[in-house]
């Protein structure tokens, strides 16, 4: 996958850094923020079909407390 420009770089990293920690959310971050997180990184890598990532993310959401 060609990075594109910095967003895709950035996305690219947060995805990265959820698939590998075991909490890598800050202490403050509330449901609903990891939520739109995750939710927008699921947005992009459906946009660029990437669908083994989507299962990941859908997977790291279901099991985000």
């Amino acid at each position: 996958m060609k990075i594109e420009n910095y967003l895709d770089h950035m996305l690219l990293d947060i995805y990265s850094i959820l698939e590998h920690s075991n909490n890598p959310w800050p202490r403050d971050f509330r449901i609903a923020h990891k939520h739109v997180v995750l939710d927008t990184l699921l947005d992009y890598f459906l946009q660029k079909e990437d669908y083994e990532k989507c299962a990941t993310i859908r997977k790291i959401k279901n099991y985000t407390k």
